[in-house]
């Protein structure tokens, strides 16, 4: 498994829909103190749809009893702003607290997160406070310096927006000498938290702001 020839020597963190066969050969195999956070994307729709409402719960809950740190990551889709306290509530009553994050994208010719109504704020449990923190163009970015996004083919790029090739896992890596200025509008993912310790790993290195 590469993830478990990767942690030898490296941390990683992990995206996920928690549904994928080989949870449990990963729970048996990965040194959780080497793996910095799974993120396990709650696609609730997707979830009902196929029946895989349980097989979540139940993963969600064989990593955290194995000592993973794990994050329940839920996209505010403007669409489930009136079930939001249901969803949220169903998987409290089970040990989960779910992690909002914006929505982007258009929804009913609104583009979205910046569309958000000040009710679907409410509802979803965000501020303007959290949604800046994912408009990261010009800003500095740890990406592609001292961490990267690899594909399920082992290859990297500094992360999931910015298509740049690094390597791959497998035949090798070459991370840039520098961090990098931001080039997107939106980050999915960003640095101060997503990656902070990297980051400040990477603006001490260099003397960045």
């Amino acid at each position: 498994m590469a993830c478990e020839e990767i942690t030898k020597d490296h941390f990683i963190r992990v995206n996920t829909n928690l549904t994928c066969q080989g949870v449990e050969r990963f729970a048996r195999s990965v040194n959780p103190d080497r793996v910095t956070l799974i993120r396990a994307s709650c696609h609730i729709a997707e979830l009902k749809r196929l029946d895989l409402v349980s097989a979540y719960v139940s993963n969600f809950k064989l990593l955290t009893g194995k000592g993973f740190n794990m994050a329940a990551a839920f996209v505010a889709e403007p669409s489930l702003a009136g079930e939001y306290s249901g969803i949220k509530g169903y998987f409290r009553e089970r040990g989960i607290e779910l992690e909002t994050r914006p929505f982007d994208g258009e929804y009913e010719g609104r583009r979205y997160p910046a569309g958000y109504t000040k009710g679907e704020l409410e509802a979803f449990g965000l501020n303007k406070d959290i949604i800046r923190e994912y408009y990261r163009k010009g800003t500095w970015c740890n990406a592609g310096y001292n961490a990267g996004a690899v594909s399920a083919d082992g290859n990297i790029k500094p992360c999931f927006v910015v298509d740049k090739d690094l390597g791959n896992i497998y035949s090798g890596i070459k991370f840039a000498a520098e961090p990098m200025i931001c080039p997107v509008d939106f980050c999915p993912c960003p640095p101060p938290t997503v990656t902070p310790g990297l980051l400040k790993k990477a603006t001490d290195d260099k003397k960045v702001k």
